[in-house]
C-alpha cells in the first residue's frame, strides 16, 4: 500500500472513531460507539448505531420532543394572536374605508340637493320691452313675459335677472 494510501486509511479509521462516538453518545452508551469505532471502524458506526439506547437517553429525548412540542404549541398560540391582531386591522381599515365611502356619499347628496334648492330658487327677469318683473326657476332656460309676451332668457343678463 502507498504512503498515500494508508493516510487516507487513517483519516478514515479516525472519522470512524469520532462517529461513533458521537453515535454512541445519542443512544446514551458514547464508550461503546467509540470503542465499536476503534475497533470495527465503518461498520462499528453502523453497530454502534444499533445499539439499544439507554433508559436515560430515552428521558432525555422524551424532555427533548417535550420542549419541541411546548415550543410549538407557543409559536402556534403567537400565530393565531397575530393573525386575530391582522383581522382586527383588517376590519378597522375596512370599517374606516366604509365610514369615508358613506360620508362621501352623504356630502355628495347634500351637494345635489343644495344644487336641486338652488336650481328650484325664483328668479326675477325683467322684461326689456315693457319693464314687468317676471319670475320663474332658476333652471329654466327661457320665459314669456306675462305683459307683451316677449320671449326672455331666464339666464342672468347683466343684472337684469335677480334672485327673489
Amino acid at each position: 500500500m502507498s504512503e498515500e494510501g494508508g493516510f487516507i486509511l487513517g483519516l478514515w479509521w479516525i472519522a470512524s472513531v469520532i462517529a461513533g462516538g458521537c453515535v454512541g453518545e445519542l443512544r446514551g452508551r458514547a464508550a461503546a460507539g467509540l470503542a465499536l469505532g476503534v475497533f470495527l471502524g465503518p461498520v462499528g458506526v453502523i453497530v454502534a448505531g444499533l445499539l439499544p439506547p439507554t433508559a436515560r437517553s430515552q428521558l432525555r429525548r422524551q424532555e427533548e420532543l417535550e420542549e419541541e412540542r411546548a415550543r410549538l404549541v407557543t409559536e402556534r398560540q403567537h400565530a393565531a394572536e397575530d393573525e386575530q391582531a391582522r383581522r382586527e386591522r383588517a376590519e378597522a381599515l375596512g370599517r374606516a374605508a366604509r365610514e369615508k365611502q358613506q360620508r362621501a356619499a352623504r356630502e355628495a347628496e347634500a351637494r345635489r340637493r343644495a344644487e336641486q334648492e338652488r336650481a328650484a330658487r325664483p328668479v326675477t327677469v325683467t322684461c326689456p320691452v315693457c319693464t314687468h318683473k317676471n319670475t320663474c326657476r332658476a333652471d329654466a332656460k327661457t320665459l314669456t313675459c306675462s305683459v307683451c309676451n316677449t320671449v326672455l332668457s331666464a339666464k342672468p343678463a347683466r343684472g337684469r335677472a335677480h334672485e327673489g
